[in-house]
């Protein structure tokens, strides 16, 4: 599962990929969830099987 983000909040920021190996039913995805990475807060735009 591939995983396009943008940090949160206001601006044109350049996109985040993340790569995940995980089975699908562990980690269900949604566009416009928020996950925590760090210090840093992404916002999901796309996801792709």
């Amino acid at each position: 599962m591939t995983l396009i983000c943008k940090p949160k909040g206001r601006g044109n920021w350049h996109t985040v990929e993340i790569k995940l190996t995980l089975p699908v039913d562990m980690f269900r995805a949604q566009v416009g969830q928020i996950i925590p990475l760090g210090d840093l807060l992404l916002r999901i735009c796309e996801v792709h099987p």
